[in-house]
């Protein structure tokens, strides 16, 4: 094979690779459950290397769990659920022990689980690891039954979708979490809310039940006995301030920026979201600072970029409840350079 024959197949494999890696993507901003994102990529990659078995493992209690699996030939997948030891030199092991990919040409070698594989026909593995904020969570692994081991550097092409995995359980996280805390925000409104009732009904709301009760008594009085009803006056008018000093009390309670805090809740919520979502970012970072008068909320990643408000309603429901307030939100969000949205929210 020539040097022009060569460089088309590298080519033909370089633009396979980014197809099969951008189906993953789709999949990933689609929010896919977690089962099929993982059948998805056993697939792709199995195929992709040209591989008889892909398997995708959580590593957990010094065992690897299969949590995916894939087989594009004879050779039977590994069922979800299945356990494998991590205590002999396999792959999965040296993937856990060193977090970086691996490969192994020949599985020669004693112990039992080299003894499975063999019978199973697999010659050669190479596998990366799946790690999800920092943490090493897993490996996505490939098995060949052919004569020759994997390429050099088909570990590496592993990886890249190793790292689309762990960004799709980070955004699966992300949202489990923000569904928590958009579940707490709701319950600790409701529990304010039966605080709010149970003050003014045994508060304010008795106060005035009381003091209609004595103007009523008050207006029976002014002709008959007109010194009674200058004491219940009185009465009235001291029970009239006690309402009123409870009425203050409430409204001291309720008074401090709860739409200023609202807004910065669905600021941080609606551009994580977006992170999630669309950005295929690495990292997010939130900052919330007193400026002046005013509140800087600021959600800034390194993803795609390209966020535009026009194009969607949810940036552009921020700025409007932002500028409702007063405030500013801007989107800066150029095409590859991540995204930037600041909000400046004024306190008064």
């Amino acid at each position: 094979m020539d040097r022009s024959q060569a460089a088309d197949r590298e080519l033909v494999r370089l633009l396979e690779e980014q197809e099969a890696l951008r189906r993953v993507a789709t999949l990933v901003a689609r929010g896919t459950d977690r089962l099929g994102l993982f059948s998805a990529v056993t697939e792709e990659v199995g195929r992709l290397l040209g591989a008889e078995l892909a398997n995708m493992i959580r590593f957990e209690d010094g065992h690897g769990t299969i949590v995916g699996g894939w087989s594009g030939g004879p050779t039977p997948e590994a069922p979800v659920g299945y356990r494998i030891s991590m205590a002999q030199d396999s792959l999965a092991a040296r993937v856990r022990r060193t977090g970086r990919p691996a490969r192994v040409d020949t599985y020669h070698q004693q112990g039992e689980v080299f003894a499975a594989l063999r019978e199973l026909g697999i010659r050669a593995s190479v596998g990366a690891p799946v790690v999800v904020d920092g943490e090493l969570w897993g490996a996505v692994l490939v098995g060949t039954t052919g004569a020759d081991p994997f390429p050099p550097g088909a570990e590496e092409h592993l990886a890249g979708f190793a790292e689309l995995v762990a960004q799709a359980l980070a955004n699966a996280e992300a949202r489990e979490q923000l569904a928590a805390s958009r579940k707490r925000l709701v319950e600790a409104a409701q529990v304010e809310r039966r605080r709010l009732e149970r003050n003014l009904h045994d508060g304010a709301q008795q106060r005035l039940v009381a003091l209609a009760l004595s103007l009523r008594l008050a207006e029976r009085q002014v002709e008959r006995d007109p010194a009674a009803a200058r004491d219940l006056l009185a009465g009235a008018s001291a029970e009239l301030a006690e309402a009123l000093e409870d009425l203050r009390e409430l409204a001291r309670g309720l008074h401090p920026a709860e739409a200023l805090d609202a807004a910065a809740y669905f600021v941080v919520s609606e551009a994580l979201t977006n992170v999630a979502r669309y950005a295929f970012a690495r990292t997010a970072a939130v900052t919330v600072r007193r400026e002046g008068d005013s509140v800087l909320v600021e959600v800034i990643d390194d993803g795609g970029g390209g966020a535009d408000p026009a194009a969607g309603t949810g940036l552009r429901g921020l700025m409007d409840r932002v500028e409702a307030l007063g405030g500013r939100l801007d989107v800066e969000s150029p095409l590859g350079r991540g995204t930037a949205v600041r909000a400046v929210l004024p306190e008064r």
